[in-house]
C-alpha cells in the first residue's frame, strides 16, 4: 500500500479481496508543451489568447499549490510564452497561488514548484483573510458574500491552471474551483464548505458535476471574470495523459469527461474493510480524509474504512478547529454552527463532512504524522501498524474473515457494477 513516497506491506487472503483499485495507467502525452501549444490554438469553446490580449493587458495567472500535482513547470512557460507572442509585458503578469484557505508556500517551495518562471515574474500567495487584497463582487443565492481575490477581479485576462481529479465538495476539481475556494475570502470558501458539509450524504456529489455546490462554484468563477483554464489530466504514473484549454466551465466538462476513463473504477459489491492509502493527498489530514471519502463509496454501511497516511504535517496547521470539534456528531456540530460556537466556516464543513463519514463507517487511521491522541481528537480509531489494524478491523466487525477491498489511490472513484 502506497504510503507517501514509500510503501507498507500486509499478507491476506486472496480469496478474502473482492476488489483491488487504482487508478487507470492509461499512455501518457508524449511531448506535453507543444500538445498545450496545439490546444491554445484551438481552445474549447472560446478564443486564442491573441484575440483577447494584448500589450496593455493585465493578466492574473492562477495557479494551484504544493497539495496539487498540476506540472505548472511544464504548463506555465508555454502558457506565458504565448502571452508574451501576445505582446503582454511581463511586469503585468502576475502568478497568484491559489491556496484557498491552505498554508502560504515558502519562497524555497515557490522556487520548487514553479522553476524559472518564479525568477521571471512575480508569484504571490493568495491570502483569504486580507480584506485589502480582497474586493466585494456581490453575493451568492445562498446568502453569503462573493469575496475574491483584488487581483483577479482588476485584470483584463485570468487564466486557471490545474488539474481535474474526482473532489469531495465539487465533485471534481478542475475548471472554476481554481477560483472557489482557490482566490476567495474566508467567508466566502466557508460558506461553500458549510454548504456541501450539511448535504446529506455529502459524499454522493464526489464525481459529478450536476449538483448545487459545483453550479455554485462554477457561478462565481465566472462572475468574477475567470476566463480561461488550462486543466490536465493524469494517470496513475502521475504524467499527463489528458489536457483541456479554453472556457472554465465548457472546457472544464470536456476534461471531465476523459477524466472519468482514469478514475471511476467499478466494484462487485461494497466490503466489510476498505484498506485506503492517502496518497495523493498525504500532507495533512485535511488533505488525507479524501482517502476516506473515497473508500466511503464502497464500503457497507457500518463497515470499517482503515485510512494508511503519513501526514507529516499532522491534523492541519491551519485549521485547528478540526481536532478541537473532530470527535462530535453531525447534529451536535450543526447545533453549533448555528449558535456561532464555531467560527471557522471551512472546517464547520469539513467536520460536519467528517462526521457523515463516520457515521457511515468505523475508521482507522495508521499513521506516522498522527499520534494516538490525534486519532482520539478526530473521533476515529488509531493502529500502530497494518496488522494492528487489520486486527482492529476484526473486531470492529465481528468477523474473523471480513470481504476486503483495496482502494491504492484517494482520487480513485468507485463505483457499484451495475447487475
Amino acid at each position: 500500500m502506497r504510503y507517501g513516497e514509500r510503501f507498507l506491506s500486509v499478507e491476506l487472503k486472496d480469496e478474502r479481496v473482492i476488489f483491488d483499485l487504482d487508478i487507470a495507467d492509461h499512455p501518457s502525452i508524449q511531448n506535453v508543451g507543444e500538445r498545450l501549444k496545439l490546444e491554445l490554438k484551438k481552445p474549447y469553446s472560446s478564443h486564442p489568447i491573441p484575440s483577447i490580449a494584448g500589450a496593455e493587458s493585465k493578466v492574473a495567472l492562477l495557479v494551484d499549490d504544493l497539495t496539487r500535482p498540476t506540472p505548472q513547470r511544464i504548463l506555465l512557460p508555454v502558457i506565458l510564452g504565448e502571452l508574451e507572442k501576445a505582446g503582454v509585458k511581463s511586469r503585468n503578469i502576475k502568478v497568484i497561488v491559489a491556496l484557498g484557505t491552505h498554508r502560504p508556500m515558502s519562497s524555497q517551495e515557490v522556487e520548487d514548484r514553479f522553476g524559472e518562471v518564479a525568477e521571471k515574474y512575480e508569484v504571490v500567495n493568495h491570502d483569504p483573510e486580507d480584506s485589502k487584497k480582497l474586493t466585494n463582487i456581490g453575493a451568492t443565492g445562498k446568502g453569503f458574500p462573493i469575496m475574491v481575490n483584488r487581483e483577479l477581479w482588476e485584470a483584463n485576462l485570468t487564466i486557471g491552471v490545474g488539474n481535474i481529479v474526482p473532489h469531495m465538495y465539487a465533485g471534481w476539481a478542475g475548471g472554476g474551483k481554481i477560483v472557489l475556494p482557490g482566490v476567495s475570502g474566508e467567508q466566502t470558501t466557508g460558506g461553500i464548505h458549510l454548504l456541501g458539509g450539511r448535504i446529506r450524504p455529502a459524499y454522493r456529489f464526489l464525481g459529478r458535476v450536476d449538483h448545487e455546490v459545483r453550479r455554485l462554484i462554477d457561478g462565481v468563477a465566472l462572475k468574477s471574470r475567470l476566463g480561461y483554464v488550462v486543466n490536465t489530466v493524469l494517470n496513475r504514473e502521475r504524467k499527463v495523459c489528458g489536457l483541456t484549454v479554453g472556457h472554465p466551465v465548457e472546457a472544464f466538462k470536456r476534461g471531465v469527461a476523459f477524466a472519468e476513463k482514469i478514475y471511476r473504477q467499478t466494484i462487485p459489491e461494497p466490503a466489510d474493510l476498505v484498506i485506503a492509502s492517502s496518497y495523493p493527498a498525504d500532507i495533512d489530514y485535511w488533505q488525507a480524509i479524501k482517502g476516506v471519502v473515497s473508500a466511503s463509496l464502497a464500503v457497507k454501511p457500518e463497515g470499517v474504512v482503515f485510512l494508511v497516511t503519513p501526514c507529516p504535517e499532522g491534523i492541519s496547521p491551519t485549521h485547528r478547529a478540526i481536532r478541537e470539534y473532530g470527535a462530535y456528531g453531525y447534529e451536535e456540530l450543526n447545533k453549533m454552527v448555528e449558535e456561532g460556537e464555531i467560527e471557522d466556516a471551512v472546517a464547520a464543513g469539513t467536520l460536519l463532512y467528517h462526521a457523515q463519514l463516520r457515521e457511515k463507517a468505523r475508521i482507522i487511521v495508521h499513521s506516522d504524522g498522527l499520534k494516538e491522541k490525534d486519532a482520539e481528537a478526530l473521533g476515529v480509531s488509531y493502529a500502530g501498524d497494518l496488522e494492528e489494524g487489520l486486527e482492529l478491523a476484526k473486531e470492529f466487525l465481528g468477523e474473523k474473515n471480513p470481504k476486503i477491498g483495496l482502494i491504492r489511490n484517494s482520487e480513485v472513484l468507485p463505483t457499484l457494477q451495475p447487475l
